[in-house]
């Protein structure tokens, strides 16, 4: 099932909803599955840099309560040296949630497209009661602008990166990159991806 909504000059896709997910075509079994999470701990954007950012990835998927599966993880983040392709290293990748629910894709996410409600689970598979994570992209005419990131992620001061946000595409909740930007001393969570 296919939904598609404008927002603002950003077209989102919600593709599937979790409920639907038995409906998926045979060519996704045959993808590489891994692990993607929202954090529960939110953050302000001085974060360490993107190596802090993993640094707080693993340590929420480290958890001993956590029901992800072990492994190394990366904040999707970006910055001036980092894009969104360094830390999804194929588009041929499945990603499921905490609860082993298909989420996106790794092609969903690199080319700004929406994302099964199921990505705003946290690493003990409960959805956050506020949804939105730092990116460091801006959507622009279907391609990201890696511009906005709390100076690399060491700054809480000034305005910041754009925010993935949860909306709805008719009665298909999913997640989207937003254009809006939030000050560097706002909290929020971290997608994280496991590699």
């Amino acid at each position: 099932m296919n939904k598609n909504i404008m927002i603002g000059a950003l077209t989102l896709s919600a593709f599937l909803s979790v409920s639907d997910a038995s409906a998926l075509p045979s060519k996704l079994d045959n993808m590489e599955k891994r692990t993607i999470f929202i954090t529960s701990a939110q953050f302000n954007g001085n974060l360490g840099g993107t190596a802090g950012a993993d640094a707080k990835c693993n340590e929420a998927a480290a958890h001993p309560d956590a029901l992800v599966p072990s492994g190394t993880y990366k904040a999707l983040i970006a910055d001036e040296q980092q894009a969104w392709a360094d830390v999804l290293p194929t588009e041929n990748v499945l990603y499921m949630s905490a609860m082993n629910e298909p989420t996106t894709t790794a092609f969903h996410l690199l080319h700004g497209r929406g994302a099964f409600s199921s990505l705003g689970l946290n690493e003990f598979g409960a959805y956050q009661s506020i949804s939105q994570a730092w990116t460091g992209y801006t959507p622009t005419n279907d391609s990201f602008i890696n511009s906005k990131n709390c100076a690399n992620w060491t700054s809480d001061k000034g305005w910041s990166a754009p925010l993935f946000d949860e909306g709805a595409t008719f009665d298909y909740p999913g997640y989207y990159i937003t254009s809006s930007l939030d000050v560097c001393e706002s909290q929020h969570s971290l997608i994280c991806v496991q590699q």
